[in-house]
């Protein structure tokens, strides 16, 4: 790509030089303009490939924790609440494994007694 670049920067300047009779900076401007619009397309495929292999699909995350606040606001069953974790966890970043260890009330009490 560097090579691209400083090659149409010669041959722009080149181009210049025998129409005009002098050099210009159009020539640079106008060859980094042209290396911007001709690889744009390239970094896009090149994004949506490294996009499908390694996220397999794309989400919004903003959109995911709002539907997930919505449930966490509306949700009192722990189940309920813990299966909707973890299929959200396993439809985002689709681990291999999830686990979701809960604490016992009773022993969270214990342990703010030991606490004070």
């Amino acid at each position: 790509m560097i090579g691209v670049y400083l090659v149409s920067i010669i041959l722009l300047q080149q181009t210049f030089l025998i129409f005009t009779g002098a050099s210009s900076d159009l020539a640079i401007i106008s060859s980094t303009l042209g290396i911007a619009a001709l690889f744009n397309p390239l970094r896009g495929h090149i994004q949506r490939g490294i996009d499908r292999r390694f996220f397999r699909r794309r989400y919004d995350a903003r959109l995911v924790i709002t539907e997930f606040a919505d449930t966490v606001r509306n949700e009192t069953d722990l189940q309920k609440l813990s299966e909707r974790l973890l299929q959200v966890i396993d439809d985002t970043m689709q681990p291999t494994h999830v686990h979701l260890w809960l604490s016992h009330p009773s022993t969270l009490k214990e342990k703010d007694k030991n606490a004070e």
